[in-house]
């Protein structure tokens, strides 16, 4: 799929399970403000380690908040020019989770997203408001089966070029 129209793209999954719960966790700014863009992630029940990849401009902060406490910033280094080179951002758990848990991310300035080799903790996405965001792929084993409301809605993201889910 090299082309998409900016129209809106929905991608819709089959599944059976649970969807996101309504109290969602939000993820605020240094100055208190709630973030303009979204993105969540749905970490699946008895995870410890829940990692994903993404690129975004060398030199600017994605803010992650795993659902533990103060949220968390990561200077992207690297800006997708080199596919195999992504940032990764990776949380441990102190135990394993007792429910499924949403993982919000500031998504102003992401243009790639993908699973992570190393983790298999991610079943479902959220919200997905990423206006940068021109390839999500989540293909090494990931099954966005707890996605909210049983979809990926792709329609605010109207760079998005590549979906692989």
């Amino acid at each position: 799929m090299k082309n998409v129209s900016h129209t809106l793209l929905l991608v819709l999954f089959v599944c059976i399970g649970s969807i996101l719960p309504s109290s969602v966790t939000q993820l605020y700014g240094q100055d208190g403000s709630e973030p303009s863009h979204q993105l969540q992630f749905i970490a699946k029940k008895g995870a410890t380690v829940v990692a994903f990849d993404f690129s975004a401009p060398k030199g600017s902060t994605v803010r992650i908040d795993w659902g533990e406490g103060s949220p968390v910033s990561i200077v992207s280094e690297y800006d997708g020019s080199d596919e195999y080179l992504r940032n990764q951002a990776k949380f441990t758990y102190s135990a394993p989770l007792e429910a499924n848990k949403t993982i919000v991310v500031d998504a102003t300035d992401i243009t790639s997203i993908s699973s992570s080799y190393y983790d298999k903790g991610i079943v479902g996405l959220g919200v997905v408001d990423a206006p940068e965001l021109k390839s999500i792929k989540f293909g090494y084993g990931c099954c966005m089966k707890e996605s909210l409301n049983g979809l990926v809605d792709l329609s605010q993201c109207p760079k998005i070029a590549v979906v692989d889910l």
